[in-house]
């Protein structure tokens, strides 16, 4: 009996033992378990709009430049204004020396005076000419009707002369077949045809002078009536003294202004081309932005941003902390480079031509069903990818193991990614944060919230 009872006193203190050991084992790999496996922290995928913050810095510029243009060769006595100042219409930019002004405005006058009497002398010549031309033309016909009267007359008398030679060698010829005798009837016939030929050879000669004579006689005329060629002198001159005029009208008008060059409209000086003690140029003296128009404020949109904006976008300006509302994208134009050139026309008074700000813009996309944390989405070489949770039991119980799951992004931000629906359910629980490396079948443990 006693032997028995130490049998079943010392079976229960193993008994004992083995249940304290694997106590202390259990105890231990929880503790080494709390060393080695990785903590997460998981969410579900939940339903969501993704929102776009595109932010980019510019400057403001002018909208609508113009020209304050003066006269070349003008003595600028002072300049009143500086690069980007406001100026209102009718203040003073600059003055011009009123002696000098003077002085310019006598020697435009003189040279408009000179001109006039240049295009008088050239009316002159021109109507000289022309009743000299008309002289000689009358002189070419008259001397035309003369030569050919004079031709007439001499090859009159050339046929009446071989007419007559003519009929003294035929009538010869008649009287010696009537029988009449002659003594050396040969001679007197052949001196009686060289006559005749003779007088043919003169008649003919009287005829080519004839003709020669009225043709040369005949381009006498032609060449008097010829036009002479085309003079524009005076047509010149007067296109000069009309723009000596002009010239003249813009000096008058400065001086009636006692010099001053003024602003026309409200504006900012963008552009200063004279100086005190120079002379003007011919290009413009000022040029100012018309406010008026409004100003526009010009920005670069980096290419990671580019698809978030458009035109008519509203927009919001920030300067000096203080941020204004209510502009929109006016104008965009693509680059190279994939970037945007934007602009927002301005017309508030609190910017001025110069000056940066910053352009913040905020767009949300539609509502996506299926959005996670961008600390959930993770990325390799092949795809974009979450880490899913599933419980599995072992002999330390029940345990949780990360799962690989691929996914496809739709959008994202800075804060969340919209992905594609139906690869992961609503109960699915997403890896978002863990304080150690893990990969896909590692064992993890719940963070504790």
């Amino acid at each position: 009996m006693r032997e028995n009872r130490a049998m079943r006193i010392y079976a229960a203190r193993i008994l004992a033992w083995f249940f304290v050991i694997m106590f202390l084992f259990t105890a231990v790999s929880r503790v080494t378990a709390s060393f080695t496996v990785a903590r997460v922290v998981v969410e579900n995928p939940s339903s969501r709009r993704i929102s776009h913050v595109v932010i980019a810095d510019g400057i403001v510029e002018k909208n609508q430049e113009f020209a304050v243009v003066c006269e070349q060769g003008l003595l600028v006595k002072t300049v009143y204004v500086s690069m980007g100042q406001r100026v209102a219409a009718g203040d003073v930019l600059a003055e011009i020396d009123m002696r000098q002004l003077e002085e310019q405005i006598d020697l435009v006058r003189e040279e408009i005076h000179i001109l006039e009497l240049t295009n008088q002398d050239a009316a002159a010549v021109q109507n000289k000419n022309a009743e000299d031309a008309a002289v000689n033309l009358a002189r070419a016909k008259q001397d035309y009707e003369q030569i050919a009267a004079d031709m007439d007359v001499a090859v009159a008398r050339a046929a009446e002369a071989l007419q007559s030679a003519k009929d003294a060698y035929y009538g010869f010829e008649d009287t010696i077949r009537a029988g009449a005798e002659y003594e050396n009837i040969f001679v007197e016939l052949a001196a009686r045809e060289a006559a005749m030929k003779a007088a043919q050879e003169a008649y003919d000669d009287a005829v080519r002078d004839q003709s020669a004579a009225k043709k040369n006689a005949a381009r006498a005329v032609e060449d008097a009536g010829a036009s002479q060629p085309d003079d524009h002198s005076i047509e010149i001159g007067k296109l000069q003294i009309g723009q000596k005029q002009r010239i003249l009208g813009r000096l008058q008008e400065l001086s009636d202004a006692g010099g001053k060059i003024t602003a026309p409209v409200e504006s900012i000086v963008t552009g200063i081309a004279v100086e005190t003690g120079q002379k003007t140029s011919d290009t413009a003296a000022v040029t100012l932005a018309d406010l008026s128009s409004g100003m526009r404020f010009v920005v670069k949109i980096a290419k990671p941003d580019a698809g978030y904006v458009s035109a008519g976008d509203e927009v919001t300006l920030i300067k000096n902390g203080n941020r204004f509302s209510g502009f929109f994208i006016d104008t965009i134009k693509s680059c190279e480079d994939g970037s945007l050139d934007a602009s927002v026309l301005l017309n508030d008074a609190s910017f001025t031509i110069g000056e940066s700000a910053t352009m913040e813009i905020s767009k949300q996309q539609a509502a996506s069903q299926t959005t996670v944390s961008r600390n959930a989405l993770c990325q390799d070489n092949t795809a974009w990818f979450v880490y899913v949770l599933d419980k599995k039991d072992t002999v330390l119980g029940e345990q949780y193991f990360v799962r690989r799951v691929d996914v496809r992004v739709k959008d994202k931000n800075g804060s969340y990614a919209a992905l594609e629906d139906g690869v992961l359910a609503a109960d699915e629980m997403i890896v978002s944060d863990s304080d150690r490396y893990i990969e896909a079948g590692s064992r993890v443990r719940l963070q504790k919230p």
